[in-house]
């Protein structure tokens, strides 16, 4: 090997290893209420993009958006306790409980004032976590969001818990899991995107799953308004009801309302660039600093 090519083959895994050393720098970890809470951390600035993933998923369902919206903002992708690589115990995975880990990653990184993204049961811990932290919260993007309406959905919710709570219709979780994703994914969905959706949600165990779905089942309402802009990105197939936009601004009055046709629940993956154009242009409507 001449002295050239060996020096370029240095150069090259001299550049591996600092990318290898910058890539476990950008993962950190925090305590909420004495359990680490694991969280990916990528550019720079006083305020960053809060990236909150929903029911048995992980911070990596983010990570288009992340790669992305990094060059320009800080964010901030966390995995809720008992998710990815936080830790999972014996414990209730209730919304509060997971809005504190949100406030533990803000604190921890120092983020000055931040734009929420919440997927999915991710809306209603951002919802919590904006309520208890108005001053913090300069906006909230709602994707595809889950919210229970009550008392119209009592009978359906209770029907929902009873099948949680028979062995019988749970034993088999990850049969379980995957006949509740169906429905979930539009027509033209690559079946290796809803593979990977599967994969990630089989990683989060039943205990930490199942708690999560019934405190969202019971708490999972919307109840004060947020005066935060918000951007709420819905796919139409998702709108159950045709008063939803509606009833979202009743809670959160300073709301876009954005309808998207040919994705299913998972729209972040589904049209991965447009979303980021979308989270982009709100930041910078509500004047999100970045680097």
């Amino acid at each position: 090997m001449t002295r050239t090519l060996r020096l370029a083959a240095l150069l090259t895994l001299f550049a591996v290893l600092c990318l290898a050393a910058t890539a476990q720098a950008q993962g950190r970890f925090c305590l909420s209420d004495g359990q680490p809470v694991f969280y990916q951390d990528l550019g720079a600035g006083e305020n960053a993009i809060v990236f909150i993933h929903g029911w048995s998923c992980d911070h990596t369902i983010w990570d288009q958006q992340t790669a992305d919206l990094s060059r320009t903002w800080r964010t901030l992708a966390l995995d809720m306790p008992g998710h990815g690589r936080s830790s999972a115990i014996e414990r209730e995975y209730d919304l509060d409980m997971l809005a504190r880990a949100v406030d533990a990653v803000v604190r921890h990184s120092g983020a000055r004032r931040v734009v929420l993204a919440g997927h999915s049961m991710g809306l209603m811990v951002a919802y919590r976590y904006a309520l208890a932290h108005p001053e913090k919260v300069a906006g909230l993007v709602n994707v595809d969001g889950a919210f229970i309406r009550m008392p119209e959905d009592r009978e359906p919710v209770a029907g929902f818990l009873a099948i949680l709570d028979d062995p019988a219709k749970t034993r088999d979780w990850r049969a379980f899991c995957a006949h509740f994703l169906q429905g979930m994914h539009a027509p033209g969905t690559p079946e290796a995107l809803k593979e990977r959706v599967l994969w990630m949600i089989w990683g989060t165990s039943p205990q930490v799953s199942q708690s999560a779905l019934r405190y969202f089942l019971l708490e999972g309402e919307l109840s004060t308004p947020l005066a935060a802009p918000s951007l709420a990105v819905i796919a139409t197939m998702s709108e159950a009801r045709p008063d939803t936009e509606a009833y979202l601004r009743r809670f959160f009055p300073a709301l876009t309302y954005v309808r998207w046709d040919g994705v299913g629940h998972f729209l972040m993956l589904d049209r991965p660039g447009e979303f980021t154009r979308a989270v982009a242009g709100f930041c910078r409507s509500v004047n999100l600093s970045g680097s």
